[in-house]
Formats: C-alpha cells, structure tokens, sequence
C-alpha cells in the first residue's frame, strides 16, 4: 500500500515532467524560428548591400571586382556562397555572363512573384538557409536603377541567391535548450525535495499524530486537543473527530447495554434449551416406560467422565445435556414395540434398533452445538468397541467420543435400574460386566474411568433414585 507521501510525490513528478517537456518543446520551437527568421532578416539585408555594391561597381564601371566584394561580404557574415542571377531584360541589355548563375525552379518563382523565398535545409549537425531576393528596380530609391537599365518601373533586375549557414545558431540552440533543461531538473528536484518537507511537516506528520490521538481518546473517551495542529483543514478535521469520539462513546455504551441484555436472554434461552431438551429426553425414555431420572443419571454420569477425559466445563455441560437425548429416536418407534412385555422377535428388534438412525435425523440439521452433539450420541451410542455394535457397525474410535461415553454410561444405568422385563442389578455385579466388556462393547479408556470413580457413581445413584 503506497503512501500519501509517495503518492504527491510520483504525481509531482509526472506533472513536472510533463511540464518540462512542454517547455523545452516550446523553447526548441521558439529558438528555432526565431533563428530562422533572423536568417531571412539577414539575407533580406545583405541582399540590400550587395544590391548597393553591384550599383556602385557598374557606375564605376569596375564589376570586374565585383567577386572580391562578394567574396568579403561572404566572409563577413558567414555566407557559404553568393550568387546573382540576371533577368532576361538585363541579359539582353548587356549580353550574358559567365559570372552569373542560370535561372533555376526557386529563382524563376522569385522573378514571377516579385517577392523573397527561402528555402531551408538541415541535416545532422548543420543547417543553412537559402534565400533568394529580388532585385526590383526603382528610380524612387538612391540606387536609381533605370538610369543604367532599359525597364520598366517595378520590373525584377535579377534576383540575389544566398546560402547562410546556420549551424552555429543550430549549436547555440543545442547549448541554450541543454542548460535550459539542466535548470529545470535543478527546479524539479528542489521543488520536489521542497514539497516533500512540507507535505511531511504540514500533512503526513500532524495526520499520523491525528491517528495516534483519536485512538487514545476513542480508548479513555478524551478529545484531541486542536491547538496541537497549524492548518485550518487539520484543525477542522479535529473538531469532526471529537464529533465522532463522542458519537463512538454514546454508541459504546449503548452497545454494552445491548451486550448485557443480550447476554442475558443467550443465557434465558440457553437455559430453556437446556430444559426444553431435558424435558424431551424424559418424554421419549418415558414412553418406553422407563424412569425419568434414567436420562438425568446418564447425564450426570456423562458429565463425570468428561471432566476425567479433561474436557473443559463448557465440554462437560454440553455432554450432560446432549447425552439426555439418546433416545430421542425412540418417540418414532410404534408402542407394541416398546411395550411388548416379552422378547423381541429378530425382525421388532431390528425395528427397535432403527431408533438410532432416527433420533440423528432428528437433529442433524440444526447448527447449535448442544443438537450436533445430540446427533451423534443419538446415532452412535449403542455402537460396540470390537465393531459388533448398530446401525453402523463402527469400532474402536471411529466411534465418536461422545457415544463411547454414553454407551457405558446407558447400559451402567440400564442395569442398576429395575424394568418391566428385569430387577436391578447389584452395584458390584453391575462393575464386573463393565469391566468385563472392556475393549468388546466398551472403551477400554473409559472403562477405567468408571471403575476409578465408582464411589461417585453410586453417589449418583443414591441422589437420582427412582
């Protein structure tokens, strides 16, 4: 996650950047036009002079030196090459030269049009200029052309063609654009240093503070002190975050009463699941006419031997409610069969068996803990350790903690208890079967458990009798 400060300063950046291009961009353009046309101005002056030279040579009648005039005009200001180029008029008049240069595209134009053209070319490093200006005569000047040409008034005497070199502006420019943009990086990297200082001092900074502030004020419910801030905007955000401090505080105490009340009626409902279920339990081991303190002693019985497998208070308290519903599936089971006072033919008791099956449909589909238990007791709690057990035939423990540890506590209480088809077992009769089915209808773990605790056993017995 960037940060604020990375973020200003990369979008600084782009901004300067982008600025810095536009400038040199401009500058580039700028300097090179104006170099152009202070080349055009140029050669629209030497044109002029080289035009009063070429008069002054023929009315001396010395333009046999002209070329020495060119030739120093050329020196002087940096011209690659002068050349002149006569009209027709003039040639006819004085007859051709070999000093004069042809009529060409660029010349012809200047003759037809009667006005300047230049003509740029640039390569590498060098650049020059060609420039082609008329020579109009005029008897309105000082030159006072017709008194030597037979013209008319306005007409193109010839037209002067001059070849500037410009690569030495081409090389200023070069020189002027690279310090221009040593400067600006100067420019950028110090406004840019500039604006992180005050972004750190003036934003980061008194926003971190902020931070720290509003999480010990929200903690002791104090406000931020506002003096401890410079700018308006901070200042500002202060007096909304004690705004919100105090709301915070309001809605937390709002929030614990809620909390308290809510806690309350978990408990009131908890409470009632608990007895709601405990209730249910009696019923169903009541229409097998069996005693209703039978599902409260294999509760409590449940209850002693989770707290000596080293299950938490919650776990042993969830074993005693959920153990209560054991038989739960026996509520779907027809009465001529749990109250047939004789032996069960193979296929009723098969039909018996299925009460298991039926009491984990029941409560499978609930999410609360006390029903998932509940399911797996009601469908595991007459599996048998070697496997011979139903309606799954699961052994050892692949069987559920919570149905090996009510199938001992069932068949403990089952035989201490007198039924229509039995009397109760002696306490110490009833020890040696569970110990004799360690490892075969029991876990052998939880065997010893109860024979290590048969003094509270019987103590459960004797509170819960019948």
């Amino acid at each position: 996650m960037p940060s604020m400060k990375s973020i200003i300063t990369k979008r600084l950046g782009v901004i300067f950047a982008l600025l810095s291009f536009i400038v040199i961009v401009a500058i580039t353009l700028g300097f090179r036009q104006i170099s152009i046309e202070n080349a055009k101005d140029k050669a629209i002056a030497m044109a002029e002079i080289i035009k009063a030279g070429l008069t002054a040579h023929m009315k001396s009648g010395v333009m046999e030196n002209r070329d020495y005039f060119l030739n120093e005009i050329k020196s002087t200001y940096n011209v690659n090459n002068i050349n002149i180029i006569r009209s027709d008029e003039v040639n006819k008049q004085f007859g051709t030269s070999s000093l004069e240069k042809e009529i060409d595209n660029n010349s012809k134009y200047v003759f037809e049009t009667k006005k300047p053209f230049f003509n740029l070319h640039e390569q590498q490093n060098e650049a020059s200029l060609h420039a082609y200006i008329p020579y109009i005569a005029s008897n309105k000047n000082t030159l006072k052309c017709l008194e030597c040409h037979n013209v008319q008034e306005g007409s193109v005497l010839g037209v002067v063609e001059i070849d500037i070199d410009l690569s030495q502006y081409k090389s200023l420019s070069i020189t002027y654009i690279i310090a221009i943009l040593l400067f600006l990086i100067f420019f950028i990297i110090f406004t840019l240093l500039k604006s992180i200082k005050t972004i750190n001092e003036h934003i980061v900074k008194p926003l971190e503070s902020l931070i720290d502030k509003f999480e010990h004020s929200v903690l002791n419910y104090t406000k931020i002190d506002s003096t401890h801030f410079e700018t308006k905007e901070l200042i500002k955000t202060v007096d909304e975050v004690n705004q919100l401090i105090d709301l915070i505080h309001n809605k937390n105490q709002e929030l614990e009463i809620k909390n308290i009340e809510l806690k309350e009626l978990n408990l009131e409902i908890e409470e009632t699941l608990k007895e709601t279920l405990t209730s249910i339990g009696m019923i169903a081991e009541h229409r097998s006419k069996e005693t209703a303190n039978h599902v409260k002693r294999v509760g409590e019985f449940s209850k002693l031997i989770a707290y000596k497998l080293g299950f938490s208070d919650d776990e042993a308290e969830l074993m005693y409610i959920s153990s209560q519903l054991h038989d739960i599936g026996k509520i779907a089971i027809a009465d001529e069969l749990l109250l047939k006072n004789g032996k069960l033919t193979p296929e009723e008791y098969k039909r018996v068996q299925f009460h298991a099956q039926i009491g984990y449909e029941m409560l499978r589909y609930s999410e609360r803990k006390i029903l998932k238990a509940s399911s797996v007791i009601a469908l595991e709690h007459h599996e048998k350790y070697d496997g011979t057990g139903y309606p799954n035939g699961k052994s050892g423990e692949d069987i559920h903690i919570y149905g090996r540890i009510v199938a001992v506590c069932d068949v403990l209480d089952a035989l201490s208890s007198k039924r229509c088809y039995k009397d109760a077992w002696p306490f110490d009769e009833v020890m040696d079967y569970i110990k004799g089915q360690s490892g075969l209808h029991f876990d052998p773990t939880i065997v010893n458990i109860v024979l290590e605790c048969k003094e509270d056993i019987r103590r459960i017995m004797v509170e819960f009798k019948d």
